[in-house]
């Protein structure tokens, strides 16, 4: 038997062996990892200092990436082959960037934790995968930094504003066992516009995310 075939019948014994009557409702708590990339644009609104280089309206884009990896909990209301329910998600990473401005401006830009309040809705295959969209709430810590060692003008800050908006998003989840669940799932995040103010300066930070993820989860079932 070729690795392909050894492969295939031991998904589909793990997918025989999940009881006929395996069910997504009820509460579920678990785990995700995964990645995070996107945009953040910065635009200074005004600037009193002789050290950041980038005049008042210029936008500074940065493409943001990395890793994140956080739990959920939710809880599902399942009938007549469809599914509704409501989660709570919270990650943690590094999701940032740092970008060279002018000669001697070092800028940092970048979120350390997510968080989202999400309704989904979904529609199951066999009682054991579910296919769904979800929408809701989300909200990050976005930071900033800069540094200028280079004379004559030198200077620096740093600022932590928290961003708020809406999510968007989609994922398949497929019952392992009576009460295990694996899954992958996306979401976009527009987190808005929000003035981060260092001394001196105003800059207005815009931030669109996307994130992918597996997760992990454990049902419980209510009788």
């Amino acid at each position: 038997m070729n690795k392909q075939a050894l492969f295939a019948s031991v998904f589909a014994l793990g997918v025989l062996a999940v009881p006929a009557n395996a069910d997504f409702g009820g509460l579920y708590i678990g785990g995700h990892a995964g990645g995070a990339w996107g945009d953040v644009d910065t635009t200074t609104v005004s600037d009193g200092t002789a050290y950041w280089d980038p005049a008042p309206g210029g936008t500074t884009a940065s493409e943001v990436d990395g890793v994140l990896g956080g739990a959920q909990i939710g809880y599902d209301f399942s009938f007549s082959g469809w599914l509704v329910g409501v989660e709570l998600a919270g990650s943690f990473g590094e999701i940032d960037q740092t970008t060279l401005l002018g000669t001697d401006d070092v800028y940092t830009v970048g979120a350390n934790w997510l968080a989202n309040a999400s309704a989904r809705l979904g529609w199951l295959w066999n009682g054991r995968t579910l296919f769904y969209a979800k929408g809701g709430y989300a909200v990050a810590e976005i930071e900033t930094t800069a540094l200028d060692t280079v004379g004559p003008n030198t200077g620096a800050f740093a600022t932590s504003e928290r961003h708020s908006g809406w999510l968007a998003g989609a994922g398949i989840e497929h019952m392992i066992s009576n009460d295990v669940s694996f899954g992958i799932e996306y979401n976009y995040m527009d987190l808005g516009e929000q003035d981060h103010r260092p001394p001196l300066i105003v800059n207005d930070v815009e931030v669109t995310l996307h994130t992918v993820t597996a997760r992990l989860n454990w049902h419980f079932w209510t009788p």
